[in-house]
């Protein structure tokens, strides 16, 4: 889909910045008259979804098990170095974030929510899920530092098929003003 600035300002302005997808924004919008293909001549540009990075006032996203903490670093002759298990899983998380649209969460003071559902009922701390999992988002653009979150939770759902269900809330410039 290739969006021009002016039908972007326009979904901005009717709040697709804040959690709403294109689709939603797009629906909401009067419907025009196509336009009119480029020529064959013109090579066809890729452009990236035009709310990709855009702030966001919270995000939800279902992530796939994280590797162990023990498994994230490999000691080389350079020092300590991402594990191949890492990079793929800050790969995976990058993509997700990509295809679901997942912008930038706004504030200081960001409150983390996870549901932790195993793959299997080994015995698991749950404190070691969070390094891979924030590690990862923070790559993604999702936040800029894990120094920004005021709050962590983590619950232990039934086991299934491995994977966390985060939400990632921000502060709105009232709770900012008020210290929150």
């Amino acid at each position: 889909m290739n969006l021009d600035p002016q039908t972007i300002a326009e979904m901005k302005s009717r709040g697709a910045s804040v959690g709403r997808s294109v689709g939603e924004a797009l629906a909401d919008m009067p419907a025009s008259a196509p336009s009119t293909p480029p020529p064959a001549s013109e090579k066809p540009q890729r452009i990236k979804p035009p709310l990709r990075g855009e702030r966001q006032l919270s995000v939800s996203l279902q992530l796939p098990w994280p590797p162990t903490v023990n498994n994230l670093f490999i000691n080389t002759k350079r020092g300590r170095v991402a594990s191949p298990a890492a990079k793929r899983y800050r790969a995976t998380v990058a993509d997700m974030c990509m295809v679901h649209n997942i912008g930038h969460v706004v504030g200081r003071n960001l409150r983390c929510e996870v549901w932790a559902y195993p793959p299997d009922k080994r015995r698991r701390d749950l404190d070691n899920l969070w390094k891979s999992c924030l590690d990862s988002l923070q790559a993604a653009g999702v936040f800029e530092d894990d120094s920004q979150f005021s709050t962590l939770t983590i619950h232990r759902g039934e086991v299934g098929d491995g994977a966390l269900s985060v939400t990632i809330y921000g502060s709105t410039p009232a709770e900012e003003a008020a210290g929150w």
